[in-house]
């Protein structure tokens, strides 16, 4: 239940409210799923914000939840979270991953030709 449902406060009972119940069940998926460490800190920021106590802090409706969601599946960063450099690097190397290993692989050959062959 919503603070503002708990208090009474029938005046400020809106989509912000149902929005609380969003953030609760998905934070409650999220605590059943595993440990804090496996979930990704971008998920759980959607889930804090949707269930924030004061109601100006969480999302305006169901679809902003759904589509930080949305956003998080489809490996963007959802609104709700601040990425720090490590994710951001991360992010980058999973959608690059096979030109980071082309580069690599050429840097080793490379490398190694210049060891052996003094190229």
């Amino acid at each position: 239940m919503a603070p503002e449902q708990e208090q009474g406060r029938t005046d400020l009972v809106d989509e912000r409210t149902d929005v609380y119940a969003l953030g609760a069940i998905l934070a409650f998926l999220l605590e059943t799923a595993g440990s804090a460490g496996a979930i990704p800190r971008a998920i759980r920021s959607v889930a804090s914000k949707a269930s924030q106590r004061e109601p100006a802090a969480r999302y305006l409706d169901a679809a902003a939840v759904s589509t930080d969601i949305a956003r998080f599946l489809d490996g963007a960063v959802p609104a709700a979270h601040r990425e720090n450099v490590f994710e951001r690097l991360g992010r980058f190397g999973a959608r690059h991953r096979t030109a980071i290993l082309l580069v690599l692989t050429y840097l080793v050959v490379r490398a190694l030709l210049i060891l052996f062959l003094g190229r």
